[in-house]
């Protein structure tokens, strides 16, 4: 067997390689007897090194397997991690959108809480200030009318009247304070419920 020979029973046993492959195979191996000869081998040598085509070719093939194999678990591994990214993504945009619907209902909950309280201390601070005052003063001007009318009860009533007035500006005066420092307790008490809420969603951030 030649070097003809060789290469055409090489190429025979390669037909199941893709077309470039076998190319490139068959190219190899006839640099490989010129490269031989160049260097004063003979062909009967070069094949006894070489061994039969179909060995040789079952060398190919297998590399050529190998290489295939490598490039589809690349591929798989790839495509995975490109899932994997995806998920994450996904799930990422879920937990965020859960955590935003746990924080509104808390947020609305303390705002309305915080709301209503205000309107309750607007209220009684209200409608004590109404009694507190217009009350005093129908009494004083009872007492004027009744002073005016009959002598001898105006004194009296007008001085209950001015005492009845007077400890009702003392009254509003506390209640005024009193409000203020409801207003201060609920304000404190909305700006703690308000930073829970924050913190709890920056532990859920934290947490991804």
């Amino acid at each position: 067997m030649n070097r003809i020979d060789y290469m055409a029973a090489l190429d025979r046993n390669l037909m199941s390689l893709p077309e470039q492959e076998r190319r490139d195979a068959l190219e190899f191996y006839l640099n490989y007897f010129e490269d031989a000869a160049e260097s004063g081998k003979t062909e009967e040598q070069v094949i006894e090194e070489l061994g039969s085509p179909a060995h040789v070719a079952a060398k190919i093939m297998s590399e050529s397997s190998f290489r295939a194999k490598s490039a589809a678990s690349q591929q798989a591994f790839k495509q995975a991690g490109e899932k994997k990214s995806v998920f994450k993504g996904v799930q990422g945009t879920f937990l965020a959108i859960g955590a935003v619907i746990i924080a509104l209902p808390g947020a609305f909950i303390a705002g309305a809480v915080v709301i209503s309280l205000l309107i309750a201390a607007v209220s009684v601070l209200i409608a004590v200030g109404i009694i507190a005052v217009v009350v005093p003063l129908a009494l004083v001007v009872s007492a004027v009318l009744v002073f005016a009318t009959v002598p001898s009860f105006g004194p009296g009533a007008l001085g209950a009247g001015l005492m009845l007035l007077g400890g009702a500006l003392m009254s509003g005066t506390l209640l005024y304070l009193l409000a203020a420092l409801l207003v201060r307790g609920i304000s404190a008490l909305s700006t703690w419920i308000l930073k829970k809420i924050e913190d709890s969603r920056a532990k859920r951030r934290a947490a991804k």
